[in-house]
């Protein structure tokens, strides 16, 4: 394995302030730009960019006296997002694009928060309102990603997005709450938040009791995800979760045969039956974007599916000691 050492890149100015004339916040896919803040004075700082050919740009701030800052670059180097101060001293979301700054604004024309992450083809960038997260889109603009506890004491933020803009995580959770203690999610323009734990568990994942309030970090191709968690005796864990291969609806069907347990009828209007096992330990239902519908425990070879709306679902058995096994049924 080759060695590799630090290489200091400098700042916008010769001598910082505390030791300090730069720092890093984002980098590109490819690794060969990076953004972040230079310091000016001891309370004044730009948002920068630099790369190997034209080194420590300056890219300035739209509000004299005021700070900026980036905080990620798209592949194609030509959008970066970040936060700048207005007049008044309040952060918000604002984007560069080929060197131009904007704030970003709602389409109401009301500026948003600081701008976190963008898309590969800097199409769709992401970020924390009060109190709710938001993706916007070139073309389309802001969408807030909504919760129906969502308050000025219950926020949320988004925290990543893949590399074509169609997958974005965050999180909602108590103001002043620990960062880990949340929910996280998963969002995407079809299917709106989904819970991740219930998205991950409607895959057929077994999430080991670990409940996934920080998603921090999504790949290029939307397939893994990252962050902080709890674990069932409530410590502090890191959490990796791989989509790829996960139980897909169409894996279901592939995959049916292979179950011990039947049900039937199917479609079905109200009691769906259970047919090779006597007692079921836990029956979970999943409408077909991931979340939760219906969870019962010590199920005896019945289950009231009546309260369903009309549609495609499906049904997670759980025998004593036995895999979980997966039915796709349809409520008529």
């Amino acid at each position: 394995m080759s060695s590799s050492t630090w290489v200091n890149r400098g700042g916008l100015v010769p001598t910082g302030w505390d030791g300090s004339v730069s720092s890093a916040w984002g980098m590109s896919p490819n690794g060969n730009t990076i953004v972040g803040l230079g310091w000016l004075t001891a309370a004044n700082a730009h948002a920068v960019k630099w790369d190997e050919t034209n080194g420590m740009v300056d890219l300035g701030s739209m509000v004299t006296g005021r700070s900026s800052r980036a905080n990620a670059i798209s592949s194609t180097g030509d959008v970066v997002v970040g936060w700048q101060d207005e007049p008044t001293g309040t952060r918000s979301g604002a984007k560069w694009v080929d060197g131009v700054e904007s704030f970003i604004t709602d389409n109401n024309g009301n500026n948003v928060g600081e701008a976190g992450a963008v898309s590969a083809d800097g199409n769709t960038i992401i970020g924390a309102a009060n109190p709710n997260p938001y993706v916007w889109k070139a073309g389309t603009g802001v969408t807030y990603i909504t919760h129906p506890n969502a308050s000025f004491s219950f926020k949320g933020g988004a925290t990543g997005v893949s590399g074509d803009g169609t997958k974005v995580i965050g999180f909602y959770r108590a103001f002043g709450a620990p960062p880990m203690s949340g929910e996280g999610f998963i969002w995407t323009e079809a299917n709106g938040r989904v819970n991740l734990n219930d998205y991950a568990t409607s895959l057929g994942i077994n999430t080991n009791g670990v409940i996934m309030g920080l998603p921090l970090a999504i790949s290029q191709d939307g397939s893994k995800i990252a962050g902080m968690g709890v674990n069932a005796s409530g410590q502090m864990v890191a959490f990796y979760l791989d989509l790829t291969g996960a139980l897909s609806v169409s894996d279901v069907e592939k995959n049916k045969n292979k179950n011990t347990i039947g049900v039937y009828p199917n479609p079905v209007t109200d009691i769906l039956y259970f047919k090779g096992v006597e007692k079921i330990e836990k029956a979970e239902v999943y409408n077909m974007v991931g979340q939760k519908v219906k969870s019962l425990t010590s199920v005896e070879g019945q289950l009231d599916v009546s309260s369903l709306s009309k549609g495609n679902y499906i049904l997670q058995l759980s025998e004593k000691g036995e895999k979980v096994q997966s039915h796709k049924f349809i409520k008529k």
